[in-house]
């Protein structure tokens, strides 16, 4: 698609008229001013319509290109007004400059985080002293106590989660509608491709930001959330979005000094979860310790990347481990990997069904 739309903008730009100072004529004209101007000798005899086409791609090829910080900015600001439409529901002239699109952003930011502290103080007053449920073995087929998100089942708030601060902050990366900071005991940042807060994502972030409080592995994780096809999320590759923003991970979004990703979670459909584990190797330049992906031949859904997660968060560091979490009985049911080891280590595969109970997760292996 782009090198048609490039070329169609290559032949809006016309060159401007031969000089023919001598009234020669435009054929003879244009073999004079292509020899001098950009020392081409067309053959004698070439029909006029020829010397025409030769001489605006020598003059197409002499025009400096655009600026790059123009054009930079100019796709900042078409992110930025899309990001402000999709996340704050306003539409924004397109006359503002980057600037002014920048201090909207800030302003609309603070009064949203500004009613996110309020509601969680509002829950932590409805609930002061949340009661901590002990963390089952991973070994033993367990059934979770921690409820179920709203997508699939029960709209409870995870306890964990009332005692973590949560706040957006800002993040221009294409196609990025979210990008939520979850504090703690652990750290979280979830980041959310494509339409916001979409129905089927619904309480997904904040109930692995409670199962990580609860987890032995990891202290921190940063979940890839959206619509995708293997190495793409919500039409961005994998790789180039981290390696683009590998600095902006690596600092938690600017919160803390750098350091690896500990823990990546890639949820977005996948006809291989080889492909996403790869990109995560290819934007980062090495494995995160702690990883999920969607796993083969498969379709993600919120069970089996919770489940992974859960799974491999009670891995240690030093212990490989590889197990595929499958929602369902099925052998095409929706499934994840989870894979834990320093420098992509990876234990021999385990195998485990997903299910849902009166208002919670089961997980068995088999």
């Amino acid at each position: 698609m782009l090198a048609p739309l490039l070329a169609a903008v290559l032949l809006a730009a016309e060159p401007p008229p031969v000089p023919d100072p001598y009234g020669l004529g435009e054929r003879l004209a244009l073999m004079d001013h292509l020899r001098e101007a950009y020392r081409l000798t067309p053959v004698p005899g070439t029909p006029v319509e020829d010397l025409r086409t030769l001489y605006a791609e020598a003059w197409r090829r002499t025009q400096p290109a655009d600026d790059e910080a123009a054009i930079r900015r100019r796709d900042d600001a078409a992110r930025l007004r899309q990001r402000i439409a999709d996340r704050h529901h306003r539409e924004v002239a397109a006359t503002l400059s980057l600037e002014d699109l920048q201090a909207l952003w800030k302003q609309l930011e603070a009064q949203r985080e500004a009613t996110d502290a309020a509601t969680i103080a509002a829950r932590l007053r409805e609930d002061p002293v949340p009661v901590r449920r002990p963390r089952p073995e991973p070994a033993e087929p367990v059934e979770i106590t921690a409820p179920v998100p709203a997508a699939i089942k029960a709209p409870n708030v995870p306890t964990a989660f009332q005692r973590m601060t949560v706040r957006d902050l800002a993040f221009s990366a294409a196609g990025v509608a979210q990008c939520r900071l979850f504090q703690g005991q652990h750290a979280m940042l979830g980041i959310q491709f494509g339409a916001e807060r979409g129905r089927e994502f619904h309480g997904v972030f904040e109930y692995l930001a409670d199962q990580l409080q609860r987890s032995r592995g990891p202290r921190s994780a940063i979940i890839l959330l959206g619509h995708g096809s293997g190495a793409s999320i919500a039409g961005e590759a994998i790789d180039g979005h981290l390696r683009r923003w590998k600095t902006f991970y690596e600092t938690f979004g600017g919160t803390r000094p750098a350091a690896p990703v500990e823990c990546l979670v890639i949820a977005s459909c996948s006809r291989g979860s080889p492909v996403q584990m790869a990109e995560m190797r290819d934007g980062l330049g090495y494995y995160p310790v702690w990883r999920v992906a969607t796993a083969d031949r498969t379709y993600a859904n919120a069970p089996s990347v919770i489940a992974a997660f859960m799974g491999v968060v009670a891995q240690d560091a030093e212990t490989p481990f590889r197990g595929i979490y499958r929602w369902g009985k099925g052998e095409d049911s929706p499934a994840s990997i989870a894979e834990a080891g320093r420098d992509g280590a990876r234990g021999n595969m385990r195998y485990f069904t997903v299910s849902a109970g009166a208002n919670a997760f089961v997980i068995d292996e088999r």
